[in-house]
């Protein structure tokens, strides 16, 4: 207990070198922790993508309209029915399975939202949230999703005229809201039906290498279709699980023949390679970087602390003289790196959460930095010691 209260008073005594350290150690437990999150995230993503592309194919579309053709359609009313046409070919059919990933944010009355204003965009009096808004079965059983309270949407829920709009949100907002609660956007009103678990995601295969969190987000039923830009958007986010390949031929035929917009359609599990690919070598590049990074934070470390030891050489010698062992000493010096780590690691897991990796890169950075200075103790002789002062 002794030796920890020494080691308290050397670290206070060079605040500002103890202070270099810990921001040293700190910053050591935080690449290990983003590292191993890249990590684990490959594995998760391959594991998601596996079971996205072991049923039946989901095929999407590959959007080939250029500017050109867009600001010909979406900036012209007189285009609208052609959009509806190749809308409800996609959605309107009996037995169809389409969803759409497209996300947007809404402006929501800010008075219901005020727990969560810290996490969310605010102008005004309203507060700005991502909603997904064509989230029905197809997308349930695409995402898997599971709720912790409520229920998902069901066949009364899909009605765009249906006041007020039932909605699913994200764990996080139900600091705000729970089931049964009623908020409004506008003139438009809502009411919460279901709040989804935490850590709830989605990943578009299509356009990104990243899940997509819902913790933050609404979910709607049914798209709030007005313009070509709102129908444009949907379409073009379309994912339609279908074993019949014709009818993404017969869909195709329906959308050459409108000739404003041009798409084609891609198998999602032809695109898995290519995706894997991209996150594989953008891990490998974030890891060589942060493998740099941590090697020259660990010889920073090593210097640092081997020139706090310097500077409490005769500290330690006098410590010698007057009856302390060799052993004693050492514990003294390793115990200055351990709280320091063990500061370290509170500010880490309080900032993200997470211990064991934070603890099992302590204990290693621990074991190597502590080598040099048990050795240099051990064969150092009191005399030496006495004659470093600074």
């Amino acid at each position: 207990m002794k030796q920890l209260l020494f080691a308290l008073e050397d670290l206070w005594k060079r605040k500002w070198l103890s202070l270099l350290l810990l921001i040293q150690c700190i910053l050591l437990l935080c690449i290990a922790n983003f590292v191993t999150d890249n990590i684990k995230d490959l594995s998760n993503m391959k594991q998601e993508v596996e079971r996205v592309t072991k049923s039946e194919p989901i095929y999407y579309f590959h959007d080939l309209t250029t500017e050109k053709q867009l600001d010909r359609t979406l900036n012209q009313s007189a285009h609208l029915e052609e959009y509806k046409k190749i809308y409800k070919e996609i959605y309107e059919k009996q037995d169809s399975q389409a969803f759409s990933l497209y996300s947007t944010s809404y402006p929501f009355d800010l008075r219901y939202f005020k727990e969560n204003v810290k996490d969310l965009i605010v102008e005004g009096h309203q507060v700005y949230i991502d909603v997904l808004t064509f989230a029905n079965q197809s997308f349930y059983d695409y995402a898997q999703l599971k709720m912790a309270e409520g229920r998902y949407f069901q066949k009364e829920d899909l009605s765009p005229s249906k006041q007020p709009t039932s909605v699913v949100i994200g764990a996080d907002l139900s600091v705000s809201l729970q089931v049964g609660s009623e908020f409004t956007s506008d003139e438009e009103r809502f009411r919460v039906i279901g709040i989804l678990e935490k850590n709830m995601s989605y990943m578009n295969l299509a356009a990104s290498k990243d899940f997509i969190q819902l913790d933050r987000m609404i979910l709607l039923p049914t798209p709030v279709l007005e313009d070509n830009t709102d129908y444009y958007s949907i379409i073009s986010s379309s994912f339609i699980p279908t074993s019949n390949e014709q009818d993404l031929r017969d869909l195709m035929e329906v959308i050459q023949q409108q000739g404003h917009i041009s798409f084609i359609y891609s198998d999602l599990s032809k695109q898995v390679p290519y995706v894997l690919e991209d996150k594989r070598k953008w891990i490998q590049m974030q890891l060589m970087l942060t493998i740099l990074i941590s090697a020259f934070t660990l010889i920073s470390i090593t210097v640092s602390y081997l020139q706090f030891i310097r500077k409490y050489m005769f500290d330690l010698g006098v410590h010698i003289l007057i009856g302390a062992t060799k052993n004693q000493v050492i514990v003294r010096l390793c115990s200055q790196l351990m709280i320091l780590f063990v500061i370290a690691n509170s500010i880490v897991i309080f900032i993200i959460h997470k211990f064991q990796l934070s603890f099992i890169v302590t204990v290693i950075s621990c074991l190597i930095l502590w080598i040099i200075p048990i050795i240099r103790i051990r064969k150092m002789k009191i005399d030496e010691m006495l004659r470093r002062k600074s």
